[in-house]
């Protein structure tokens, strides 16, 4: 009996905790702050090939120092459009490998402490 009744306790604690934390998805009201649906004429004209991507998100950008993150997504999205790091996700999203960015190649020693990156030609890192 007293197990059972630590089991419901215990179950109880995590559904208030969890129902604490959130987890409805986002509403009109909720998004009130942000610039919620497009009205820009970019966006509802037909696709192009060629033609350009209007790309908006809820998080701004709110500083280009990677050292620094402010807003974390916001900033985090806008570091992988400008800085390249020495390696990247498989960017055809086939497979879950890192695969070389400015590094052409790398070699890892025996016991997994140094990593040796080898750049492209013609790279300063």
């Amino acid at each position: 009996m007293r197990k059972t009744g630590a089991t419901l306790i215990s179950g109880a604690w995590i559904v208030l905790l969890l129902a604490a934390c959130g987890g409805s998805s986002p509403t009109k009201a909720s998004l009130a702050g942000s610039a919620g649906v497009s009205k820009s004429a970019a966006c509802k004209a037909t696709p192009v090939h060629g033609g350009a991507l209007v790309y908006e998100r809820q998080a701004a950008t709110e500083t280009l120092d990677p050292l620094n993150p402010k807003n974390g997504n916001g900033d985090i999205f806008a570091y992988n459009q400008i800085y390249s790091g020495l390696v990247r996700s498989d960017p055809t999203g086939a497979t879950n490998d890192i695969v070389p960015s400015l590094a052409e190649r790398w070699t890892v020693s025996p016991d997994g402490k140094t990593y040796t990156f080898y750049l492209r030609p013609g790279l300063k890192f």
